[in-house]
């Protein structure tokens, strides 16, 4: 979903793009992103690791996949930019915090996932900084954008379809739209910046359904339509395989040394919509 906004985001600032898919480049495979550390795949001063096994419910079940991308893979291409003497930012996510803390978190805080999904996340964030202690690590949260099925794309078909909604308003984060997650990545970049963990995230804390609301006010914006009746639901009329945080908001405030901040979720909103009924057209 990211890379849809930041290839492009980074060709249009100057930038070489060299964007393989992962048939092209398996990063699971150590010999072959040896081979990229070895200089045969050319020399970049940057390698932005967007792989990563995202299905939070899906790693319940399929734990060894999950570790391979989200741990064992970062390791490699960590190992390979020492090597080459390039830096790697490696993104990262809110569900390595618990979600037990009323606060938003820090960089600095301690980190305790509650499922499968967040330990492997966490246990590659540990990979790479031991393998290549220069890279970046960038968490986000709540990532959304118009390229892959995702929270805001799911309502706006439910809006067209006139469907009323239940919507959990119990579960806590920080929605980032995948076109400032990009600017604010490619600064960091640009700014050389310090070794470390930054999160790079939305600047509006919200619950899941305040996250509808801000999507259903772009949306009748944008189309002058009434949304369908939206209902807010405890969590627990929606059991899943994996726990969810109950507050993964993160704070932003590392990142601003580089980058300005997200812009607030409504005018994310209204740039997304607009985008989504554009393609539509």
């Amino acid at each position: 979903m990211l890379g849809a906004d930041l290839r492009p985001a980074a060709l249009a600032r100057g930038h070489e793009v060299v964007a393989p898919s992962s048939g092209d480049f398996n990063v699971t495979d150590p010999s072959a992103v040896a081979r990229l550390g070895s200089g045969e795949c050319g020399h970049f001063d940057w390698c932005l690791n967007l792989a990563a096994y995202t299905n939070v419910d899906g790693a319940e079940t399929y734990v060894r996949e999950a570790t391979e991308l989200n741990v064992l893979a970062p390791s490699y291409l960590a190992a390979a930019c020492l090597a080459l003497g390039s830096r790697l930012m490696h993104v990262s996510t809110d569900y390595v915090f618990g979600g037990g803390d009323s606060e938003a978190y820090s960089e600095d805080d301690p980190i305790a996932p509650i499922q499968k999904y967040g330990e492997t996340k966490a246990d590659g964030e540990r990979s790479v900084m031991h393998a290549n202690s220069a890279s970046i690590i960038a968490r986000v949260s709540w990532l959304y954008g118009p390229s892959k099925r995702c929270f805001p794309v799911g309502l706006v078909e439910n809006f067209k379809a006139g469907k009323p909604l239940r919507i959990v308003d119990d579960q806590f984060g920080a929605p980032s739209y995948t076109e400032e997650v990009s600017r604010m990545l490619l600064d960091l970049m640009e700014a050389n910046a310090e070794a470390g963990i930054y999160h790079v995230a939305g600047s509006d804390a919200v619950n899941r359904f305040q996250y509808a609301e801000a999507v259903a006010r772009a949306y009748t914006k944008a189309t002058g339509s009434v949304v369908p009746e939206m209902t807010p639901v405890p969590s627990s009329e929606f059991p899943t395989p994996a726990r969810r945080p109950a507050n993964s908001v993160i704070r932003t405030e590392k990142v601003r040394k580089y980058t300005k901040p997200h812009v607030p979720i409504d005018e994310a909103m209204d740039r997304l919509v607009r985008r989504l009924l554009g393609a539509v057209a």
